[in-house]
């Protein structure tokens, strides 16, 4: 199973995978939509450490795309609502 970290800030080397052979860091917009898109779309399971603010838009995706997401943060009303939409695709 392979690990990749996307990182939102662009920072030299790959700290988040720290250097295991399976874990790649990835640098892209979180906003970027078609790049984002395509990194869930390869994902079994997207684990966001990202800004709390920035969930929302790989959230919508997940739940396009039926994949699973865990954050470390507070639960928004907009986090809530794709709670539910998701939970209604089920």
């Amino acid at each position: 199973m392979g690990v990749d970290c996307w990182r939102r800030l662009q920072r030299t080397g790959p700290t988040e995978s720290r250097n295991h052979p399976d874990a790649k860091a990835i640098r892209f917009d979180v906003k970027d939509e078609s790049v984002r898109s395509a990194e869930v779309s390869k994902a079994d399971i997207v684990i966001s450490f990202l800004p709390a603010h920035l969930h929302v838009p790989v959230a919508t995706e997940c739940v396009k795309q039926g994949k699973h997401l865990v954050t470390a943060s507070y639960v928004s009303k907009e986090m809530s609502a794709l709670d539910e939409k998701q939970k209604k695709q089920e």
